[in-house]
């Protein structure tokens, strides 16, 4: 009987063993565990035979004391260190390179005889710039109060071209476009006069070929004399430097320093002249801006300012005074 009762008790503990394992996975699933004795020796056997189990508490949940809807969550962001936290370091990732920048190349001559300075450059055709841009010069502007050169235009009666007043000392010059014999605009052979006038008293009179712009151009003070710029010459102090010159053609006088400089078209080459020299480098071409251009000779206080082309490459230029 000893040894029945002793095999019944053993089988009892293992059943006992086996439930506490049981009850242990179960509550290790729950919010709160409860407490299991680890001792199976901790288990009791009554008279007959019962298993007695130990007192197992239910887990304690505990209740949110916010009501319902609940607030949203606040949600922080996952911070991420880069492996490689200066830029460039990673090998993967391509490295942004800034588009060139067109340089132009510039020159600069210096006629000492003439006490000016020629700067010139060569415009990019795929890089739009100014001429200041190009030369790296800032164009100058006449103040006010500053004395101009230049004349001032005037309009004239019956449909006839603009024409220019100068004054110079007690002296006042005027360049008028004068009407055909017939009275029109031109005469029969589209010709036009124009005449120069000093106190009301006339010096010169031409008669030349209408072109399609104002041959009349501009009358300006140049070293305490007149330079009338009649389209294709100029006339200074009554001298028509195309003629003096041997010229095709004079344009766009001016004077910076003291010496007066023009733009001149001579054997298929345009070029400057200071002061009756011819200076080089010469051009194919030199935008005067008389008609259909949109380029043009720009004439700023101590500054003459003009571009033009030279075996397919364009050009600008600024002639300025030796400082």
């Amino acid at each position: 009987m000893e040894a029945g009762k002793d095999r019944f008790v053993f089988i009892f503990r293992m059943v006992a063993f086996w439930i506490a394992l049981l009850v242990t996975a179960c509550s290790s699933a729950t919010p709160k565990q409860a407490s299991i004795p680890a001792d199976i020796q901790s288990f009791q056997m009554t008279e007959n035979a019962t298993l007695v189990l130990p007192q197992v508490q239910p887990p304690a949940y505990s209740q949110s004391s916010q009501s319902y809807p609940y607030p949203e969550p606040t949600i922080f962001p996952t911070q991420v260190i880069h492996p490689y936290p200066l830029p460039g370091q990673n090998p993967l990732l391509p490295i942004f390179t800034p588009s060139p920048t067109f340089l132009p190349e510039r020159i600069e001559i210096q006629f000492e005889d003439l006490g000016l300075l020629w700067r010139e450059c060569e415009l990019s055709r795929s890089y739009y710039q100014s001429q200041e841009e190009c030369l790296g010069v800032t164009m100058t502007k006449l103040n006010e109060g500053d004395e101009s050169p230049f004349g001032e235009s005037f309009s004239q009666p019956k449909g006839l071209l603009p024409g220019w007043r100068l004054s110079i000392g007690n002296d006042i010059f005027e360049t008028v476009h004068q009407p055909s014999q017939e009275g029109g605009f031109t005469d029969a052979n589209n010709q036009a006069e124009f005449r120069l006038f000093k106190n009301d008293r006339l010096l010169i009179s031409k008669i030349i070929p209408m072109p399609a712009h104002n041959p009349n151009a501009s009358l300006l003070n140049i070293n305490g004399k007149y330079a009338w710029e009649l389209t294709p010459t100029i006339i200074y102090d009554g001298v028509d430097l195309r003629q003096e010159f041997s010229l095709k053609a004079a344009y766009r006088p001016y004077v910076i320093g003291k010496q007066m400089i023009f733009v001149a078209m001579n054997n298929g080459k345009m070029f400057v002249v200071a002061d009756g020299e011819q200076i080089d480098p010469t051009f194919d071409q030199i935008y005067n801006g008389y008609c259909c251009e949109t380029v043009h000779i720009i004439r700023t206080p101590g500054q003459y300012w003009f571009r033009g082309t030279r075996e397919g490459r364009e050009f600008a230029v600024v002639i300025t005074a030796i400082k």
